[in-house]
């Protein structure tokens, strides 16, 4: 949401860094967004958010690069919703089970 590059910015700054907060992004709904009276309720109500590998960034290449950076501190996995109802409910639970698998690839 920055417009920074995370796999190119994180080895610059890694010493400065000592958390992480990881999160995929569809940028379709940013774009969506744009001009909108309250953007961030906006694009937190259109999932802007999604499971890790479902959106836009590259979240391997970040997370590969984190790891290869050694980087032992702490990784948060967000997903900012407005939960509406039962089925986003359903939805944001799945969504976590799933960052839960992809992340095993690197944190078994």
């Amino acid at each position: 949401m920055g417009g920074g590059d995370p796999v190119t910015d994180f080895p610059r700054w890694r010493d400065r860094i000592n958390h992480v907060h990881l999160k995929d992004a569809d940028r379709s709904v940013l774009r969506a967004a744009e001009g909108a009276a309250d953007p961030m309720k906006e694009i937190w109500a259109k999932r802007v958010f999604v499971a890790l590998g479902e959106g836009d960034l590259e979240v391997d290449r970040i997370v590969d690069s984190i790891v290869a950076a050694g980087y032992d501190g702490w990784l948060v996995v967000e997903q900012d919703v407005i939960l509406q109802d039962a089925a986003d409910v359903d939805r944001a639970r799945a969504d976590q089970v799933a960052n839960r698998e992809r992340l095993r690839r690197w944190f078994a």
